[in-house]
């Protein structure tokens, strides 16, 4: 059965359609990826300006703290 045409054409398909599966998640998985690497990038600005680490996130639509641990990654890299 696995030699006959429908089942290789079957088994084709079915490759394809994970390859397919795969490669959307990937995208996605990259853009949300890409998208927060941006906003935390804003992280530094925004604190400049003053706004508390509670603001940064409600507008960055990101956690608190997530937040913070940028905030003191940042500060312990300026020591070194």
């Amino acid at each position: 059965m696995k030699e006959s045409a429908v089942y290789q054409e079957i088994l084709q398909e079915g490759r394809q359609e994970g390859l397919q599966k795969g490669l959307e998640k990937g995208l996605e998985k990259g853009r949300q990826e890409g998208l927060l690497e941006g906003k935390l990038k804003t992280i530094p600005l925004l604190k400049k300006l003053g706004l508390s680490i509670a603001e940064i996130a409600e507008e960055l639509e990101i956690d608190v703290a997530l937040v913070n641990q940028f905030v003191a990654n940042q500060n312990n890299s300026k020591f070194r």
